[in-house]
């Protein structure tokens, strides 16, 4: 079986605000056009479609299933990380924060402040591998989702803590390539521009 997990399009606030799961925004221009070739690039693959909740995923899945057929499926595992009072601010005012900080030196021992710990996030994201590595052993699935989640999902399958995070670049309408058998997870492709 094989996962193509899926960073969502490109949208206008990408890399100034924290979006986190209070800002849902639609893709820009950019985003709308790579995640049209996207789709066409994995036509051939005839995936089964899922999505983070997320606007900008739901809309990179749905343009997506433009070429690719199907409707996608909305599954919170791949939810953004909920970022709690972080959420919606601009980078640079959180660069002072200690917090914040701390939160990226060491994400396996911090968490946002009212929001969610990357080890609860890495753990749903393993469950839902798990879940379709039984569910669907045979298929390919294309899941769309967000960055730090993916990241998370690195992590996972590398058997690494998730303070690794900095190790991945992960960019917009990207695809991370893992195959799943009976002896596990092997991470074949990672951060690949198919548009």
């Amino acid at each position: 079986m094989r996962f193509f997990l899926i960073r969502h399009g490109e949208h206008d606030a990408l890399d100034r605000v924290l979006c986190g799961r209070t800002l849902d925004l639609s893709l820009n221009e950019t985003g709308r056009r790579r995640s049209d070739l996207l789709g066409a690039a994995l036509a051939e693959h005839q995936p089964i479609l899922q999505c983070s909740p997320r606007k900008r995923a739901r809309e990179t899945a749905e343009r997506m299933a433009q070429s690719c057929g199907g409707i996608p499926q909305i599954v919170s595992a791949l939810d953004e990380i909920d970022f709690g009072e972080w959420s919606g601010r601009v980078f640079e005012s959180l660069h002072a924060d200690h917090g914040w900080r701390r939160w990226n030196e060491a994400r396996a021992h911090s968490r946002p402040p009212g929001g969610e710990r990357i080890v609860d996030v890495q753990a749903r994201v393993a469950n839902h591998l798990d879940l379709m590595r039984e569910e669907h052993p045979k298929a390919t699935i294309a899941m769309v989702s967000h960055s730090d989640v993916i990241r998370a999902a690195i992590c996972h399958v590398l058997g690494l803590s998730p303070d690794h995070w900095k190790r991945f670049e992960i960019d917009c309408a990207s695809v991370t390539s893992i195959e799943a058998d009976d002896e596990g997870y092997r991470l074949t492709s990672m951060n690949e521009i198919w548009s």
